[in-house]
């Protein structure tokens, strides 16, 4: 896979870093309760009101063994403004655990060592009304940006580079544990953003760059949007929806992942519109290492998925398959998945057992819609698709 950075998304940021004195002298913030912003000295303004937040910050910090950054049972409003977060350790930079906002993590940089560690970027537990925005988060073995059990967050204007498994090569995943293939259908294979186990949450106007599995995931979610997303060189997937309802994704542009652009599996009701599905296909390494899935193409949509459309979607005619997959069943043959002469047994997805587990069948459900779309004449499955008709 290509491992060039290219040009870098503009975005329109002015980030600022210094040490406040006042930090606990560990350089770590821990507020549990409301009560913990009047004794942490770590405030240097507001009133924690929504109208003049609570601001901590300017401050450096590290996180190793527990979060540089860990609030926990609030309800007041607070924002982190102008960090500065090294992760050298196990624990996640920033934490967030039933935090009822507003509040929000602005101008923040959170930084990991290229190997070891563990820990992620930003994480979100069971929280509401948090915004993530104008920040960067780079080189995390964990998540670039994890949100669980939350609702209305809302990310935008960020960069999330080179995130996830300590070794982003999937012609290594056979010999990963957990296998990323399975662990990625529960969010456990680390990349840029994932969003898990919540509601009407927002995903905006960023750059995913050289994430491991992916660029964004999204499990067991409902009413998000994603929207002009720029992801380039994931190891796996540009995008993944797993059991993810009645969600948006508009103006993503997924390039250059190794297998799928976009990957549905038990997702329904949701709208892809005016996105670009660019995957470039396996490279040798994989098919030889035996990890290419059957299911390669530039949108993927399978696994019991039903009640999706596609509309002023486009592809870009390359390496990895027809642009918009909408699976029958019959895309893996009972010998296996054979590519360029080799069975790709490694890959635990090609095998029909393997779905007794899952609880899914392969093929897609019912009431998919493709129309409107710019795919190139052809280029899609099953044939009778006829992706770029118009729309009712």
């Amino acid at each position: 896979m290509k491992r060039t950075l290219g040009v870098l998304f503009a975005l329109a940021l002015a980030i600022a870093f210094a040490v406040q004195a006042s930090a606990a002298s560990a350089g770590q913030v821990v507020i549990n309760g409301n009560g913990g912003f009047l004794t942490c000295g770590c405030v240097s303004g507001g009133d924690g009101s929504p109208g003049n937040p609570y601001v901590i910050g300017p401050l450096t910090t590290r996180a190793d063994s527990a979060p540089a950054v860990s609030i926990s049972n609030t309800t007041r409003s607070f924002t982190l403004l102008h960090l500065n977060v090294h992760v050298t350790g196990s624990a996640d930079g920033i934490l967030f655990t039933n935090v009822s906002g507003p509040a929000s993590i602005t101008q923040v940089n959170v930084d990991g060592p290229p190997s070891g560690g563990g820990g992620g970027g930003i994480h979100l537990v069971n929280s509401s009304k948090v915004a993530i925005s104008g920040d960067s988060v780079n080189s995390m073995q964990g998540w670039g940006i994890k949100v669980e059990g939350s609702w209305q967050t809302t990310i935008s204007f960020m960069t999330v580079a080179h995130n996830g498994l300590s070794n982003p090569d999937s012609t290594e995943s056979a010999g990963v544990s957990p296998n990323p293939f399975l662990a990625g259908i529960t969010g456990d294979a680390p990349g840029g953003v994932l969003l898990r186990g919540g509601h009407d949450n927002t995903l905006s106007d960023s750059l995913l760059n050289e994430d491991a599995y992916a660029g964004f995931e999204l499990v067991g979610e409902t009413g998000d949007m994603v929207s002009k997303i720029h992801v380039r060189y994931p190891d796996y997937f540009g995008g993944v929806l797993q059991s993810v309802m009645n969600s948006e994704l508009d103006g993503v542009s997924l390039q250059t992942a190794d297998f799928d652009g976009l990957l549905m599996r038990a997702s329904n009701g949701n709208t892809i519109t005016d996105s670009t599905f660019s995957a470039n296909g396996p490279i040798g390494n994989e098919w030889n290492a035996k990890v290419v899935p059957y299911f390669i193409a530039g949108a993927y949509v399978g696994w019991g998925s039903s009640t999706n459309r596609f509309t002023a979607d486009n592809g870009n005619f390359g390496n990895t398959g027809p642009d918009l997959v909408i699976d029958d069943g019959t895309l893996l043959p009972g010998a296996g998945f054979v590519i360029h002469g080799v069975n790709q047994t490694a890959q635990p997805l090609n095998q029909p057992s393997t779905y007794t587990t899952l609880g899914v069948s392969m093929a897609a459900g019912s009431g998919n819609v493709a129309c409107g779309n710019s795919f190139a004449a052809g280029y899609w499955y099953p044939s009778s698709l006829n992706a770029n008709s118009s729309c009712p």
